[in-house]
């Protein structure tokens, strides 16, 4: 809605007045407040089209939702209101409050909602757990969950550990292939060619990458986020025992190329078991 500056100074003048009723609330929920009373006020005015409203709908706006000391009063019991459900929500709540809350909101019995929840995570799996986690921003960001506040270090130390440490996992196996192609071909003179088992490696490591950090960041953010310390260590424990999954599936693909290139070796020594070892010594 469009306001003229004498409009936008006479809605001003009256938040101000709220305002000095509300000094003994936090700051933050004081600017809660004067955002849902402009809001409130804006509502009031007529606007049609969006055309810019008279100075007397504005007047008469303001004598709708009452005086400052009364407007006030009604948004401090709202906000207590507020408070109370966050209280009891947090009570209620086992990770971050969000099926208490939702819940109290809809007048669930937060286990039911929770059920609710184990149900679509068994359905949809990882899909389950960004959804809650995305329910608890909008939550957090809105006010409505009264939750200690998100530790950005917190987050990034869980979240960038399990990127980094899967990266560094997939390069060393990478790695150690191809040491393996490399020493082949300087001993035999000829490209290392490895298929079947002894390929896997190669055939799914992308596959592997993707579905390992797919099952296990949204673990590694919900850990990060103000969950209970207890949960915070279960869900900690789980996505590094995920990571050491990785690494057991990356040791299995690195075994298989290795006996490849065993079998491979031994093939080529049979056909052709005279090696140039002076050729080979003076290259390293």
């Amino acid at each position: 809605m469009r306001l003229t500056d004498q409009q936008e100074r006479v809605i001003g003048r009256y938040l101000r007045k709220i305002d000095e009723h509300m000094t003994d609330l936090p700051e933050r929920q004081r600017e809660r407040a004067l955002k849902k009373a402009r809001a409130e006020v804006l509502e009031a005015i007529p606007s049609p089209n969006g055309a810019v409203p008279n100075d007397e709908d504005v007047e008469h706006a303001l004598h709708t939702v009452g005086p400052a000391a009364r407007h006030a009063h009604r948004l401090v019991e709202a906000l207590e209101q507020d408070t109370a459900r966050g209280a009891k929500a947090e009570e209620e709540r086992r990770w971050l409050g969000v099926c208490a809350v939702i819940g109290e909101q809809t007048g669930m019995r937060p286990a039911a909602v929770r059920l609710g929840a184990v149900a679509l995570g068994l359905v949809t799996g990882p899909f389950a757990l960004v959804i809650y986690i995305g329910v608890f921003l909008v939550l957090h960001v809105s006010g409505r969950t009264e939750t200690p506040p998100i530790e950005k270090w917190v987050l990034a130390k869980y979240v960038l550990g399990l990127i980094l440490g899967a990266v560094v996992l997939r390069y060393v196996a990478w790695g150690f292939v191809a040491l393996l192609e490399y020493g082949y071909g300087l001993l035999f003179k000829e490209a290392l060619t490895l298929s079947g088992l002894w390929s896997w490696l190669q055939r799914h490591d992308g596959t592997l990458f993707f579905w390992t950090l797919f099952f296990l960041l949204p673990l590694a953010v919900l850990a990060g986020l103000p969950v209970p310390s207890p949960w915070r260590n279960t869900l900690r424990k789980l996505f590094e025992a995920g990571l050491a999954l990785y690494a057991a599936a990356l040791c299995f693909g690195a075994g298989c190329a290795v006996a490849g290139t065993v079998l491979n070796a031994a093939q080529r020594m049979q056909t052709s078991p005279i090696v140039d070892f002076q050729s080979l010594f003076s290259a390293m």
